[in-house]
């Protein structure tokens, strides 16, 4: 469960309930789990092909997060991209990356 959030110009910082997590946004953003972003598979295993997404400066810019249930959190770019879904266990890998 996620308690609260801040964000400076570099990093979103986390409060989960058995910890504090730093995430730089390029990670979390270069990080997202979308399928327009990561990929997906159809039913019979076989991937789609990645579209090229071109990122700008607004790319990496937060606009706001919404807890995800209590186990995830959905961030809001201010390019307007929305779909990744972000579990607590991505979270603390990429903290762990810092």
């Amino acid at each position: 469960m996620i308690i609260e959030y801040f964000v400076n110009d570099y990093s979103l910082f986390l409060k989960v309930l058995d910890r504090e997590l730093q995430v730089s946004k390029k990670a979390l953003r270069d990080s997202c789990p979308c399928a327009k972003c990561y990929g997906e598979t159809d039913v019979f295993g076989k991937g789609s092909s990645l579209q090229v997404n071109v990122k700008t400066y607004l790319s990496y810019e937060i606009s706001r997060i919404d807890s995800v249930g209590n186990y995830a959190i959905q961030v809001f770019w201010k390019d307007g991209h929305k779909n990744g879904i972000y579990p607590i266990s991505l979270l603390r890998d990429l903290n762990e990356q810092n």
